[in-house]
């Protein structure tokens, strides 16, 4: 059991966890972080079969792909809280989604040290277009957590040509100010992201491309609008229907590639290119069975707490610093972003303050090819999930039976949760388990302190405080 304790020792610490010096200030770089939306293993470049994304595979082949990358959420917004603040989303009380129709007044509280908020404090200009989700509310606009321009929504998703949420409000944002615009919203993220390069290229930069593909509503530049402003034009199962998953999927993703190729021409226009770090990935597995999108063969999609649901394709280009061709398979989380960024941005350990993430500059240098061991964890709906190497348990909590335990042991694939393991590895199983329940207790103790649900009243996995 020696090789497994030695996961334990940094498990359950709130620390930074930053191995490497700080890089020299006149070498940081500018920084894009791209997020697609509940996409799967699509991309050829990790094996899949949409062949509409040339630009993306490029960058991929052309950098350092991620074999164990994995979204801290099971769905959207936690995600992004872990993105953002660098911790796990329980302990910044964004555990679950937050839907549109319901919890307007929930969002990531202003207390919180965001990435955007380190970036200009260090300097960087930055911007995030698309995408937000982590509140409703204008107090909680991007604007107020450290990013100095924010164009595009603030919801789960919008209709990709009227930009109208999914509770029929108009939800296209300049600022924090609804101001909507003519455009695909794939087309218009792109439009952004470049007009931002083009007015900040001669300064150090951090922007977040954060993409509503290929999230529902199914859309492409050519298809007809589905909501308008209280009014629903065409229901979700004809928008869900076989010409969606089978047509208009790829051409989301086409659409999506073409605005990342746009971006990269922006960086070579002003010979930045170089200089720029663009780390990719998904925010959490594909949409669930019926809809198109790959989990190879791993079991679970979108909100499932098993591999399919949270393992995400992601890769790192960085052409002066990252050698093309790589391949990594350490476990990394989304949380490990930020402080990744302070690092190579320069940025003091002390500045950045307590964070559950890891930096791994080291291994997209190719000074190191892993992090220093660890356990990782996942709270989705009512099971919580902890990896240890290639060991797995989940626990799920049942509302009218026990809880069940399993144990998993993953190949490099991801696979392998079919077959419960824990009774031919019951010293495995028993100590897995132990450090589990220690780290659910302590983040139902954070939840229930901001008194958020976490009982089974969690149909919808909403926040509430």
């Amino acid at each position: 059991m020696k090789s497994l304790f030695c996961y334990f020792k940094n498990a359950l610490l709130l620390t930074v966890c930053m191995t490497a010096g700080p890089a020299l200030a006149e070498d940081r770089p500018n920084i894009i972080l791209i997020m697609a939306d509940d996409m799967g293993w699509d991309l050829t470049s990790f094996g899949g079969e949409i062949n509409q994304t040339p630009e993306l595979d490029a960058l991929a082949m052309q950098g350092m792909r991620f074999t164990d990358f994995h979204s801290n959420g099971g769905v959207c917004s936690p995600t992004r809280a872990a993105v953002m603040t660098g911790k796990y989303q329980q302990r910044v009380g964004i555990h679950s989604v937050i839907l549109a129709k319901h919890y307007r007044h929930v969002g990531l509280e202003l207390k919180e040290n965001t990435v955007a908020e380190m970036m200009k404090g260090a300097g960087y200009k930055t911007g995030l277009f698309g995408k937000w989700h982590l509140g409703y509310d204008v107090k909680h606009n991007p604007v107020h957590q450290g990013f100095d321009e924010f164009k595009g929504f603030i919801a789960g998703n919008v209709d990709y040509i009227s930009h109208v949420d999914i509770a029929l409000k108009l939800d296209w944002w300049d600022g924090n100010v609804i101001k909507n615009e003519e455009g695909y919203t794939s087309d218009l993220i792109a439009d952004y992201t470049v007009d931002f390069i083009d007015r900040n290229h001669d300064e150090p930069f951090f922007v977040v491309m954060a993409q509503e593909a290929p999230h529902d509503p199914f859309q492409s530049r050519d298809s007809p609008i589905q909501r308008i402003a209280e009014e629903r034009v065409i229901t979700e199962k004809i928008a869900g229907d076989t010409e969606a998953k089978d047509v208009i999927f790829p051409k989301m993703m086409k659409a999506m590639d073409e605005g990342v190729g746009r971006v990269v021409d922006a960086l070579e226009k002003y010979d930045i290119a170089d200089n720029t770090l663009i780390v990719f990935m998904s925010d959490n597995g594909p949409n669930p069975a019926g809809r198109r999108g790959e989990s190879g063969n791993m079991t679970g999609r979108k909100g499932d707490i098993t591999e399919g649901g949270h393992r995400v394709p992601a890769f790192a280009y960085w052409p002066a610093k990252i050698k093309p061709g790589l391949k990594n398979d350490t476990t990394l989380l989304g949380m490990d972003l930020m402080p990744t960024f302070a690092n190579l941005a320069g940025i003091p350990a002390k500045k950045v303050g307590p964070l559950d993430g890891v930096n791994f500059s080291d291994i997209l240098l190719s000074k190191t090819p892993d992090v220093a061991p660890r356990d990782t964890f996942w709270m989705i709906k009512t099971s919580t999930a902890i990896r240890s190497g290639p060991w797995k348990v989940i626990m799920t909590e049942m509302e009218d039976k026990d809880t069940e335990y399993s144990l998993f042991k993953l190949n490099d694939l991801g696979e392998g949760e079919t077959e419960d393991i824990k009774g031919s590895h019951p010293d495995i199983y028993t100590d897995l388990k132990s450090r589990l329940l220690t780290w659910d207790t302590d983040m139902k103790k954070v939840l229930r302190q901001k008194q958020i649900d976490i009982g089974f009243d969690r149909t919808s996995e909403i926040p509430r405080n």
